[in-house]
């Protein structure tokens, strides 16, 4: 009994790391993606960066401000 409850714990333990290194690997590209839209809307702006990711908090804010209940789901 107790072999067969650490092999189930294994295999969600297997499923955890797993899918932690996904959110990793899609945390990792979503934050260079960006990184290199911001450099894109700097070259053709002539923004400073730290104005970019102002610009897009102000944004992310302004969303949030406009649709509250978007917020309700999580």
């Amino acid at each position: 009994m107790a072999i067969k409850s650490l092999g189930d714990l294994e295999k969600h333990a297997f499923y955890i790391l797993f899918i932690a290194f996904v959110l990793i690997l899609f945390w990792f590209s979503l934050w260079g993606l960006l990184d290199e839209i911001v450099d894109e809307i700097k070259r053709r702006s002539g923004c400073k960066k730290h104005g970019v990711y102002l610009g897009m908090l102000l944004v992310v804010l302004g969303i949030i401000a406009f649709f509250p209940r978007a917020l309700e789901r999580f």
